[in-house]
């Protein structure tokens, strides 16, 4: 197993105890990667 997977085996379980997360938003954002950086692409309004 790579340290890698390790790593993210520990982080999923760290979280496991608090997921599902519960909340309301009025909003989400669609957020790309080119590779080198992200960038905020659209934020779509929600009802």
């Amino acid at each position: 197993m790579t340290h890698d997977v390790k790593n993210r085996e520990n982080v999923a379980r760290a979280l496991a105890a608090d997921l599902p997360i519960a909340a309301r938003v009025t909003s989400v954002d669609l957020v790309v990667f080119d590779g080198t950086r992200w960038e905020g692409r659209a934020s779509f309004a929600l009802r």
